[in-house]
């Protein structure tokens, strides 16, 4: 018999486990009972559509399935919003009943993002679909890590095994945060060590001056015309032996006396002063953002692509999501695992020479029918709803056609993002304005017309950002609403090109928008998204043909611009090493052997203990006795929420741990007697064939019963093991979904209807 694909549905139990508290709990004012009145219509929709056939297969969600999960899990989103807001009304934000809704809140936020993001076409089942969008852990223990440096921070390349067996190529980013002043602090006292006291007093004010010369800094031209930062750039390229003479120019610059500071502790400044260039343009960005220093920045990249998904172009981003992993010794390092995009990377590291240009056409933009301009329209209204303050002509990938053209964009690097500002008319850092925003698809403004806070708040719940965060966001949706309320709306493009209205902004209809040609919306557009680009590409393009980068050369040297072989793939699993997570799948297993889950009342195949078979009834007994130890286990999983490494650090759990890995080996045991012994008196050659040959209704549930059990073992030993590959059963039972949707795709095409 097939068995089920994924394990139970990831954070009902959690849910429910809240859910219960805030009603024991209660709460104040009058959004109270609403929420839990909508929290408890979600939670029956959500058990409806987990529920499972004989063959252990939930049914795969409808585009209607969707449209009615969507509706429930906003209208408790939204219950949920206004709780949050009057509790912020009454500056009770700490109590623990808001602390509560806010942890239910961001299980929703998973929630609402999995369905935003779903194609029917895809047949997932809603466990499934829950499955792939919690946090994935990656299990690296005995593999050894190759390390590139990425633009920002160091990626860890990897091809990451989902659970259903999809193979996603991209690069993991540990976490990382606000830290430049406290990265130069490190390095100055490191110098200080090493000084005496003159030296020592010299230094003291270092830091101070460089962080008042670095709020100086307005944008990236005076970035390039700084002197200091000029020094700090030559100093990366210096080499040892007048690394001392940088680091003491440097110094001069801040009004620094050399006299007392040694060689070794000119040595620590010159590594420092190596990445200060930079840490600048970074410092740059960041103050744009208004970010506290130590406050996250990794995880606003996939905060990025919920809003994408949520404004229906996930397209337009290499997707993110957030990602721990365990590392060769069995570290558990959180970050973020951004897929790779789809398209060259030609301003990648280490192509200062722009040979990637080379597979560019000397004239790169398609006329007529130009899919890029909506592209970078649609990327410039994402880039400013979510505040990112850097996207530029490297943070692109570009989709190419065969001649050449560029035919598409993906964004990458978004983490730069969400920052505590609003109403900004002009050019902020590397991102434009509401006063640059001049084009826009017709598609686009009609999704942000729809969109409201509470939508947007929700999408963004989970990803570690605080309350001014939330409140900047809908502070520059209010902001493009108005811009599109005021636009001049131009529809289709018939002939020709149309007038653009000057300080305001044109929507026009996504069918058209692709005619309107690129170097008209430069000229008529002013400064933008398409004229940054199009100014990028021209001088990238005139550097790679000066170093004899040409289409003839990529003819000829096809070889050299060929993909490079994948990572190595590591197998994904599902939150398993969290308490929550551990907590659904111990839940499902003891669901499973207490008999909720078979389809049928035990006791009446059971011919009551005194006439029960000795081996069925050995294994009734055995799934009851672990039933209770997993009841046990669970119940401690579910009261400690917050504690990721329960099996490892605390002594009791470990020890009920190993009880119930004993009862689970004996259900096995005695599974498997109660099995063998029906095929040698049935002659069946496997399990399938002695359902077949089963005497009747009566012996064939009883059968059934046994391979539910060797179902929740299996699941139960996938806790320990969160990178075993599939069974086979399973991977024939994706198999048999995936060749009868062939099977009916082919139909149709026929013109035979399946009913």
């Amino acid at each position: 018999m097939p068995t089920k694909l994924t394990a139970a549905f990831p954070g009902m139990a959690e849910r429910k486990n809240l859910i219960q508290q805030l009603r024991e709990l209660g709460g104040r004012g009058n959004q109270f009972p609403p929420y839990l009145n909508a929290l408890t219509q979600l939670d029956k929709l959500l058990t409806q559509y987990s529920h499972r056939d004989p063959f252990g297969l939930a049914q795969p969600l409808t585009e209607e399935d969707r449209q009615q999960l969507m509706q429930a899990v906003l209208a408790a989103a939204n219950a949920g919003e206004a709780v949050l807001a009057d509790a912020e009304n009454r500056n009770a934000q700490n109590e623990e009943a808001p602390l509560l809704v806010e942890r239910l809140q961001k299980l929703l936020s998973t929630d609402y993002a999995a369905l935003s993001a779903y194609d029917p076409a895809r047949e997932l089942s809603l466990p499934e679909l829950q499955e792939e969008a919690r946090k994935l852990t990656v299990d690296f223990r005995g593999k050894k890590l190759e390390v590139k440096s990425g633009r920002s921070a160091a990626r860890i390349p990897m091809t990451v095994v989902d659970a259903d067996g999809t193979r996603r190529r991209g690069f993991f980013t540990k976490a990382s945060s606000v830290n430049i002043v406290s990265e130069y602090q490190k390095a100055i006292e490191q110098a200080k060590a090493l000084c005496n006291e003159n030296g020592k007093k010299a230094l003291n004010g270092i830091l101070a001056k460089i962080k008042k010369s670095l709020s100086q800094l307005k944008d990236y031209k005076e970035l390039g015309e700084r002197d200091d930062l000029f020094l700090a750039a030559a100093s990366r390229f210096s080499n040892p032996g007048k690394a001392h003479g940088w680091a003491r120019e440097m110094l001069k610059q801040y009004k620094v006396n050399t006299k007392n500071i040694p060689d070794k502790a000119l040595a620590i400044l010159e590594d420092y002063f190596a990445s200060m260039k930079e840490n600048a343009a970074n410092h740059l960005g960041l103050t744009d953002l208004k970010l506290k220093e130590g406050v996250r920045l990794d995880n606003r990249n996939s905060a990025m692509s919920a809003v994408a998904d949520l404004v229906g172009l996930p397209h337009l981003l290499a997707r993110s999501t957030p990602m721990r992993f365990l590392s060769e010794d069995g570290q558990e390092i959180e970050g973020t695992f951004m897929e790779q995009a789809k398209g060259q990377d030609l301003q990648g590291p280490g192509t200062e020479n722009r040979k990637p240009y080379a597979q560019v056409a000397d004239d790169p933009f398609l006329e007529g029918n130009n899919p890029l301009i909506k592209q970078l329209a649609d990327l410039q209204v994402l880039d400013y709803l979510c505040g990112n303050v850097d996207r530029h002509g490297a943070n692109l990938v570009y989709q190419l056609d065969d001649n050449g053209k560029i035919i598409g964009i993906q964004g990458i690097d978004n983490d730069s993002s969400f920052g505590r500002f609003s109403a900004q008319k002009k050019q902020l850092n590397r991102m434009y304005g509401l006063d640059q925003m001049n084009v826009m698809s017709a598609g686009m403004a009609e999704k942000i017309k729809n969109l409201t806070p509470e939508m947007l708040r929700l999408s963004l719940r989970g990803y570690e950002m605080e309350q001014e965060d939330l409140d900047a966001a809908c502070a520059r949706l209010a902001e493009v609403q108005a811009r599109i309320r005021n636009a001049n709306e131009l529809g289709d493009i018939q002939n020709g090109f149309p007038p653009l209205a000057k300080g305001k902004l044109n929507i026009i209809s996504d069918a058209t928008i692709g005619k309107l040609n690129i170097n008209y919306a430069k000229q008529n557009c002013g400064e933008s998204l398409v004229s940054m680009i199009t100014e990028t590409l021209k001088g990238d393009l005139q550097l790679a043909r000066a170093n004899g980068f040409d289409r003839k050369y990529y003819e000829t040297h096809r070889e050299e611009f060929a993909p490079k072989h994948p990572p190595q793939e590591v197998s994904a699993t599902v939150r398993k090493f969290t308490a929550g997570g551990m907590a659904d799948a111990l839940g499902e297993a003891a669901r499973l052997v207490k008999n909720e889950a078979t389809g049928f009342e035990i006791t009446a195949y059971t011919g009551y203990w005194r006439r029960s078979s000795g081996a069925f009834r050995d294994m009734v007994r055995a799934a009851n006795n672990a039933a209770k130890l997993q009841k046990r286990l669970t119940a401690v999983f579910q009261a400690d929420q917050s504690r990721e490494k329960l099996l490892r650090d605390d002594q009791a759990v470990r020890e009920e741990k190993a009880l119930s890995d004993q009862a689970m080996e004996r259900l096995e045991q005695q599974t498997e007697r109660y099995l063998q012994r029906k095929m040698n008196q049935r002659g069946a050659a496997d399990t399938a064939d002695l359902l077949k040959k089963a005497n009747g209704a009566y012996e064939r549930k009883r059968i059934e019963y046994a391979l539910k059990m060797q179902e929740a073992v299996r699941n139960y030993r996938q806790l320990d093991n969160p990178s075993a590959e599939k069974t086979q059963e399973e991977r024939k039972a994706v198999e048999a979904r995936l060749e009868s949707k062939k099977l009916r795709e082919q139909l149709g095409g026929d013109g035979i209807g399946i009913h």
